[in-house]
This record gives structure tokens, sequence and C-alpha cells, in this order.
């Protein structure tokens, strides 16, 4: 098995007046320690909007966006016609194919609201794109630790996607385990550690770390405390 890990501290950041992101890859910006991509990941930012803070109408063509709330409200809508909002827990899927727009924001005064935006790279252009989601409550009622919220292939109540990927959430308490295998024999795992400190095999990881694996079969997951959150996301590396 190969690893990398990128340490919180080593996120890009990005801050305005609106809100506070941290991003795994470099967007760009050569000579950092963040990578390019992970296969067709090219877009992982942890997100902060802070109290009342939106984005207007803007276009997006040729990308699949998956946003996975954390915690607060934040309004969405487009020019598909849909119009709500999502609360912590819900999971949207935009298949932006040959174009659309859309906005939102933070829905309240007084609170921050927190999301994860992956954006990943279309197997096919130019299609017609369309908006999915997964409420909180429907994978709520999937009683497991770990919970598949975006896939390629079938699987229960997770949001379908024309890539071959397959995004999942695995929580743990303390001292608890968990066994992840690989799909793929060329697959890579990223995981993101949303809050909690976990032992990924070998590997120590806190809240904002991020570890990059490659050549591997299973991989043991160790809590180290009651909150351990993670985002798992599997998906096709090509050899080097």
């Amino acid at each position: 098995m190969k690893a990398f890990k990128l340490a919180g501290s080593d996120r890009g950041l990005l801050k305005n007046n609106e809100f506070t992101g941290y991003t795994l890859f470099n967007l760009g910006q050569k000579g950092t320690v963040r990578p390019d991509n992970f296969g067709p990941l090219y877009v992982f930012n942890d997100d902060t909007l802070h109290p009342g803070s939106g984005l207007g109408m803007h276009p997006h063509a040729n990308v699949d966006i998956v946003t996975i709330m954390i915690s607060g409200e934040e309004s969405h809508k487009d020019t598909l016609g849909i119009h709500e909002n999502y609360a912590a827990g819900d999971v949207q899927l935009i298949s932006a194919g040959s174009g659309l727009h859309h906005s939102g924001g933070n829905t309240s005064k007084d609170a921050d609201a927190r999301h994860l935006q992956i954006w990943i790279a279309p197997t096919k252009t130019n299609t017609t794109p369309y908006v999915r989601v997964l409420k909180s409550s429907e994978k709520s009622s999937r009683h497991t630790n770990y919970k598949t919220i975006v896939a390629k292939e079938s699987a229960e109540g997770a949001l379908k996607i024309d890539q071959d990927i397959r995004i999942s959430e695995l929580k743990l308490s303390v001292n608890e385990t968990y066994r992840v295998t690989a799909r793929n024999p060329n697959s890579g795992l990223l995981i993101y550690v949303v809050s909690g400190y976990v032992n990924a095999g070998e590997n120590k990881l806190q809240p904002g770390d991020t570890l990059f694996v490659t050549e591997w079969e299973s991989l043991d997951f160790n809590g180290k405390d009651e909150n351990v959150y993670l985002v798992l996301i599997e998906t096709i590396i090509d050899p080097e």
C-alpha cells in the first residue's frame, strides 16, 4: 500500500467576507504539496458559509458536483426549476452536462453553514443536466456505520453517477473498528477527516487531514474518540 498524508495545515485557504474554505487540491497553484487531482477528482473543498452569505446565479458545464452538508442550512435555486433548502446530512449531486445556472447561500442570519464540495470530471460531456438529492432522513434508515451516498453501480439509497466512483461516509466511536476493502485493483482511496481522531492502518489522522491511498487491498480504521466522521472516495487511478 502507498499512502500520502496531506495534513490539515497544508490545505489551501480560500477566504473572503462571504466564506472560509479549505482545499485539498492545488487549483492551478503550482509549487504546493497539494496534488493536481486524484483520478477524476480535481476539487475538494471544506467550506464554511458565514451568516447571510450567498452566491448569485452562476454557470457550470461538464462537471459533476457533489455537496455534502455538514452543519447549518443552505438554499439552492437553479435554471432546471429546482428551489429547495438543504440541512446537515443532506447530499446533493449536480450533473451540469451541457450547462445550467444555480445560486445558493446560508439561510441563517446568525449561524455558519458548512459543507464539503467535490468536483468530478465526467466520463461524457454535453449530456442532459440534472440534480439529485439524498436527504439525511433517507440515510438514517440504514443502520450501519458505513453508508454509500454516491456511486456508479447500484447501491442501496445512493445517488447514481455516471462515473466509476464511490463516495461513502464512515462514522466510528472510540475503539470501534471497520475494514474497507478495495472494489477494484486499480482504485485509489481518498480519506478526509471531517471530525474526530482515527487511525487508518498505521496512519494517525486528525480533523482536516487527508490520506491519499493507492495500491491497496483493504484498510482498517480504528476510532480514537466518540466523534469520528470520515468521507471516503474510491475511484480509478491511472497507473503511473
